[in-house]
Parts: C-alpha cells; sequence; structure tokens
C-alpha cells in the first residue's frame, strides 16, 4: 500500500508539472495571438489605447492590463525555455 501512494504521488507530480506547462504554453500562444493583432494595426502616431478600444477588445474581450502584460512579455524566448510537450493527452480519469 505504500509503495502505491508513492508511485501515485510521483505521477502526480509529473501530471501536475505538465498541465502547468500547458497553462503556460497556451497563455503564451494568446499573447501571440493579442501581438499580431496589435502590430496589424500599430503605426508610429495612434496610441496604445486607442488601438486596445477599436480592435483587440471587441476581438478578444481583454482587459488593457492584459495587453501590456503580452506586449512587455518576451513570447518567442519563454516559449523555447518550455519543455517540448510529450505529445501525451492528459486524461481525465
Amino acid at each position: 500500500m505504500f509503495y502505491f501512494c508513492q508511485k501515485n504521488s510521483s505521477m502526480n507530480i509529473k501530471r501536475k508539472t505538465n498541465i502547468k506547462n500547458g497553462i503556460q504554453r497556451n497563455k503564451l500562444l494568446r499573447y501571440q495571438m493579442y501581438m499580431d493583432e496589435y502590430m496589424k494595426w500599430k503605426e508610429l502616431d495612434v496610441p496604445t489605447t486607442v488601438i486596445y478600444r477599436k480592435y483587440i477588445y471587441p476581438k478578444f474581450r481583454i482587459s488593457l492590463k492584459t495587453l501590456n502584460n503580452a506586449l512587455s512579455t518576451n513570447i518567442k524566448k519563454e516559449l523555447k525555455e518550455l519543455p517540448e510537450p510529450n505529445g501525451q493527452q492528459l486524461s481525465l480519469f
């Protein structure tokens, strides 16, 4: 019984790490979508708040703070630092 609990404990830690990495990867991919949309409309004389109000908010329904977080994140670097997904779909049960 003790061995079974210990085995499940190590499996749960690995599973939690995989879930955590997946959540981080999805967040960075969403940030990349926000960045692509922002760069599509960005010009030198157009403020970020105008782009946010006209184009970003109606499409994604995010806050200005979230947009600023996405713009200040080095997305490519952080995606490279994440371990590659092993291609295994996590099961619910």
